[in-house]
């Protein structure tokens, strides 16, 4: 493995391809896989892929593919730049190429001491080129959303994802894939990007308080259930509750809130004691029938969802006409 390693420097096109070829046909071997990583292997591919032809390419995203198959390695191919050479691989225009670059990423991802790695040698840009190119087809969406709902999952770094430029990648995907773990994992990643109240703003800039409106009309229970913390997310921050009101999220939240998954009903009524926090959209608020909806949940069975939902009622009664609306409404009985 060494000497192969150290003769791909000289080689021609024709050889490089040979090569490349060898190095494949060794990482198929499980117990090589470290040997090949501790020797160069990833230099070695550095080397091969740049200005190759479409087939050598080929083969060098399918090495890292199979190298990133074993756990044990993951942490020191992301110490010997794997993650550069993915970056380099996922300008190609060929699907397999990036369905092996994504699968890679998303696996040297569930390493936690990797993610720094990821984010500022290229990761994230690798899978934003490759959401944007192909974001309609279920084997290369699949590990990228994974990618980055794994990312996402750590708190220390979500700003940095989304200053990368993340957030168009996931509105892509969420905008164009049919295929329900795509959509999952996908809206998993903006409700943990969303955590973070510095996110909000590129994250809303992008239209995806449309998105999420849109998708809260799934008949996936588990798709709902992320709307639905995806918008308890965005009302935790002041500066967000207006754009969900103009925006006309209220009816859609009044619907989720109709859901029989308690979960799902405690965060809509969350959000709702949130959004009472803004009274420039009180009238809004109330015109989209968010009284009703708030009286209902009054009688959930889950502690949570009544105290928020009493919360919320308790500021809408501020004025006197809400106060006889919400009367009228019923909520005295309940």
């Amino acid at each position: 493995i060494g000497k192969l390693v150290n003769l791909v420097t000289s080689a021609t096109s024709t050889v490089k391809h040979l090569y490349a070829a060898t190095l494949c046909n060794l990482s198929d071997l499980k117990s090589l896989r470290a040997r090949m990583v501790e020797e160069g292997a990833i230099s070695a591919l550095s080397t091969l892929s740049r200005g190759a032809e479409t087939r050598t390419r080929r083969i060098c995203a399918v090495v890292l593919q199979n190298l990133s198959a074993a756990k044990s390695v993951r942490v020191e191919m992301a110490s010997r730049n794997s993650v550069a050479v993915a970056y380099a691989l996922s300008s190609d225009q060929d699907p397999i190429i990036l369905r092996c670059i994504g699968l890679t990423l998303s696996r040297l991802a569930t390493e936690h001491s990797n993610c720094q790695r990821i984010i500022h040698e290229g990761g994230i840009a690798a899978l934003c080129n490759i959401a944007v190119k192909y974001p309609s087809i279920p084997g290369i969406t699949q590990p990228v959303a994974s990618a980055f709902q794994q990312l996402s999952a750590n708190q220390a770094f979500r700003v940095n994802i989304v200053n990368e430029g993340c957030v168009t990648a996931v509105a892509s995907l969420l905008r164009s894939s049919s295929d329900m773990f795509t959509l999952q994992h996908s809206l998993l990643a903006l409700c943990n990007l969303l955590c973070e109240p510095e996110n909000h703003l590129p994250i809303i800039q992008q239209g995806l308080i449309l998105t999420l409106i849109t998708m809260s009309g799934s008949e996936n229970t588990i798709v709902k259930d992320f709307c639905s913390l995806a918008f308890l997310n965005l009302s935790a921050a002041e500066d967000s509750r207006k754009h969900l009101v103009n925006a006309g999220a209220i009816t859609a939240i009044i619907a989720l809130a109709k859901e029989e998954s308690e979960q799902t009903k405690r965060r809509c009524a969350a959000t709702f004691c949130n959004l009472s926090y803004y009274a420039l959209g009180m009238s809004r608020m109330v015109s989209d029938g968010i009284i009703p909806a708030i009286v209902d949940l009054v009688l959930a069975k889950d502690m949570v969802t009544v105290h928020c939902s009493c919360a919320a009622l308790c500021r809408l009664c501020s004025t006197v006409e809400n106060a006889k609306l919400i009367l009228d409404s019923g909520a005295v009985p309940n």
